[in-house]
């Protein structure tokens, strides 16, 4: 088994034994020098010298401790204070307080020491350097995984990717066919010139980055933002051999190495996360929508009718409502079979939404039956609505796989400021009152309640 041995002991016998013998050779050398025998290779001298040698030795060894010892000193507490950094990070710290002014060491001298110094410096510059993009991706691992929202998921990972590329500018692009919606932006207010983009073209394309830089005393304004770059960075979200969507991040200086070294985990790793929110999005659509008409199934959209009309109620605003029933609805799947009522449903739908605005909640409520929500509508906006939707349904002649089939329908009308209900439910019961006296009335008719 190898022993450990104190440098210095081994240091202190050599130089105390080398100064013996120059102790012992320092007579001879004297007495060759024309010193006289009787003086040069007594007893007396020969003591004196080895004394004087290994004084000078002790010396040597004091010296060496003195200055070599507290350079070697400083470089253990230097390295203690890192080791002690490693462990805590290993155990979820951080960088904590190793910093350059408590864990550099000074370089004083062009020496070996000076250059010992040097290396262990970039050393912890380069630990700090690995330990930021560790942190960095750790969290941006944390956020990806823990966002299925696909706004909050890009805000959140916009952020982090600026704060590490040190970016002043930056937005996520869905790619959606041959436009670019985005999803996430910070410092680029011009989002429609990105339809235009030929880069971005090329990006998606090509399925790699592109870099632009611009030269510094170039002053032009940015196809891309609304100010003047230095480096613009696209990189494309890639997800199994599809672009799913671009990163784009703008610096005024220049990107960092060591970012363009990890921009493609950072994206890798987006690209997974993206196309999960997507799908999520997806099922979501589709767990919420009637699959023959694509509009809100009833579970779903009297859940959003509620929140609407509770909204109403408190903020004091107009609230009304439709039922839609189409009538002799039962008389068209009989003659022609249900593909071809599945036909109608969609065409009555379609001419429905032509009507509609933005904010309006369509539901399907029952199999030809639909409920109609709108916001912010007094009781004659709506009663025009209604007849709007009843007449251009009337007078369109149907075309489903190759028959001309014409229906009408019946709606019931009300309005919540008129009514003065208690309850969402009773106020549904209303309107649909309302309808039953538009068809006992003759149906093709707008009654309100």
């Amino acid at each position: 088994m190898n022993q450990k041995r104190n440098v210095f002991f081994v240091l202190a016998a050599w130089m105390i034994g080398f100064g013996i013998v120059i102790g012992l050779v320092f007579p001879f050398f004297a007495w060759a020098l024309g010193v006289s025998s009787t003086i040069a290779l007594s007893p007396m001298f020969f003591i004196a010298c080895v004394a004087a040698g290994i004084l000078v030795g002790v010396v040597n060894i004091l010296l060496a401790k003195f200055t070599v010892g507290e350079k070697l000193k400083l470089f253990t507490t230097k390295m203690d204070h890192a080791k002690e950094n490693i462990l805590s990070i290993s155990r979820g710290g951080d960088i904590g307080d190793c910093s350059i002014e408590t864990c550099h060491i000074p370089v004083e001298s062009d020496d070996q020491f000076g250059n010992c110094g040097i290396a262990f410096n970039e050393l912890i510059e380069a630990f700090a350097a690995v330990l930021k993009t560790q942190d960095a991706i750790r969290s941006y691992t944390e956020i990806l995984s823990s966002q299925l929202e696909l706004e909050v998921l890009a805000e959140n990972a916009l952020e982090v990717l600026m704060k590490h590329g040190d970016a002043s500018a930056g937005t996520i692009l869905l790619v959606d066919g041959e436009r670019y919606q985005p999803i996430a932006s910070h410092g680029i207010e011009d989002t429609e010139s990105f339809q235009t983009n030929q880069i971005l073209h090329q990006v998606v394309k090509n399925k790699r980055y592109e870099m632009i830089t611009y030269p510094k005393d170039l002053v032009v304004r940015s196809v891309l933002m609304d100010y003047q770059p230095r480096q613009v960075l696209l990189v494309p979200i890639v997800y199994k051999d599809k672009v799913l969507g671009i990163i784009v991040l703008a610096t005024a200086e220049t990107f960092s190495s060591e970012l363009m070294k990890e921009i493609d985990i950072f994206a890798h790793s987006l690209a997974l996360s993206l196309n999960n929110s997507l799908e999520h999005e997806e099922l979501q659509r589709i767990a919420e929508r009637d699959p023959l008409t694509d509009f809100y199934n009833r579970r779903a959209g009297l859940k959003i009718y509620r929140e609407e009309y509770q909204r109403a109620r408190q903020m004091d605003a107009p609230f009304s409502a439709l039922m839609i029933d189409i009538d002799y609805f039962k008389r068209v799947n009989d003659t022609y079979g249900h593909l071809i009522g599945d036909g109608v449903l969609k065409q009555v739908t379609k001419i429905a939404r032509e009507v509609l605005r933005e904010s309006d909640i369509l539901i399907r409520y029952g199999g030809e039956e639909f409920f109609l929500a709108l916001p912010n509508t007094d009781a004659l906006a709506a009663e025009q609505i209604a007849e709007r939707i009843r007449m251009r349904i009337a007078e369109q002649v149907m075309l489903v796989n190759g028959t001309s089939i014409q229906v009408s329908v019946s709606i019931g009308c009300g309005t919540l400021e008129s009514l003065k209900l208690q309850s969402e439910s009773e106020f549904i019961q209303m309107i649909d009152d309302a309808l039953y006296q538009a068809k006992e009335a003759g149906r093709n008719r707008v009654v309100t309640a």
